[in-house]
């Protein structure tokens, strides 16, 4: 014997699906991300809108987390960090176009994007330059 009634059935539908502030769709529950700590127990926007806002984030503040990755990769291997996140910033071309190749480099996705920039290659540029500037005067110095 069913013991619902039509007001639990709306409770339930209700409870099934949640409004994105983003997008403005009501959609099903399992649409948005797990949160433990809000009061529905998830996220406040769909994982459609979540997944949007993260990239417009990492576009904006491409060489900050950026930074942040090459330290903790450098950290696992023991290697020392020379270089700041204000340097970088410093010589980042505001035109996007690489200083070394003259091609636009595009921030985006990390596995579809060739002509994304990497702090790991800007670092060998740099210490190529280095040293062979330091050649150079070598050079000009025994000559």
């Amino acid at each position: 014997m069913n013991t619902s009634t039509p007001k639990d059935e709306q409770l339930s539908f209700l409870l099934d699906q949640k409004r994105c502030p983003s997008c403005k769709k009501v959609l099903p529950i399992t649409e948005f991300h797990i949160a433990r700590g809000r009061y529905d127990g998830r996220r406040y926007c769909c994982k459609s809108c979540a997944s949007s806002i993260k990239k417009n984030y990492y576009r904006k503040n491409y060489l900050g987390s950026t930074f942040r990755n090459l330290k903790d990769r450098a950290r696992k291997k023991n290697i020392p960090v020379e270089v700041t996140v204000e340097y970088l910033k410093s010589i980042y071309p505001d035109d996007m176009i690489c200083p070394v190749l003259g091609i636009k480099m595009e921030v985006g996705d990390k596995n579809r994007n060739v002509n994304s920039p990497s702090i790991d290659e800007i670092i060998k540029v740099g210490k190529f330059y280095k040293k062979l500037l330091e050649e150079i005067e070598d050079g000009s110095k025994a000559n």
